[in-house]
């Protein structure tokens, strides 16, 4: 049969669960009356993730390719 969808690796899977489990805990309701520097903390952990995320997928995205050019 066909496969449809390409396989994750593991590093891939481990940040997609990373990812959303980042999203579960910034979006609790605790966050949104924490005030840090005149932000709410959901703010702050929101605009942590804008940066982090897709540096970390890049990083394993090319981590991943200089992998298979060795």
């Amino acid at each position: 049969m066909y496969k449809q969808f390409f396989h994750l690796k593991r590093r891939e899977s481990f940040f997609l669960l990373g990812n959303l489990v980042y999203a579960v805990i910034a979006f609790h309701p605790f966050w949104s009356d924490k005030i840090v520097w005149g932000l709410s903390a959901t703010g702050w952990l929101l605009a942590i993730f804008m940066v982090v995320s897709p540096l970390s997928a890049l990083w394993i995205f090319l981590s991943d390719k200089s992998d298979r050019r060795a």
